[in-house]
């Protein structure tokens, strides 16, 4: 099994269309991994999904700012099992 954990909801949808019915033992997870359970800032590029990071990226145009959940790695595997 293939844990998948993605942060950005547009490219956690992109993740979960490619993985469709593909019969992967894959377990998506739409939030990040951290320190503590919470949210986080993530700067985004909606015209380019590769770029998003948790770290302001200047003044890219068309950035875009969303809050980000996060888990940490050993509360989330302790609820998941």
């Amino acid at each position: 099994t293939v844990h998948c954990f993605e942060i950005v909801p547009q490219t956690f949808a992109i993740l979960q269309a490619q993985l469709a019915g593909r019969g992967q033992r894959a377990v998506l997870s739409n939030f990040g991994l951290g320190e503590a359970d919470g949210e986080l800032p993530i700067y985004v590029d909606p015209g380019n999904l590769t770029v998003s990071s948790a770290f302001d990226f200047g003044s890219r145009a068309g950035k875009v700012e969303i809050t980000g959940t996060i888990r940490r790695a050993s509360n989330h595997f302790a609820r998941t099992g």
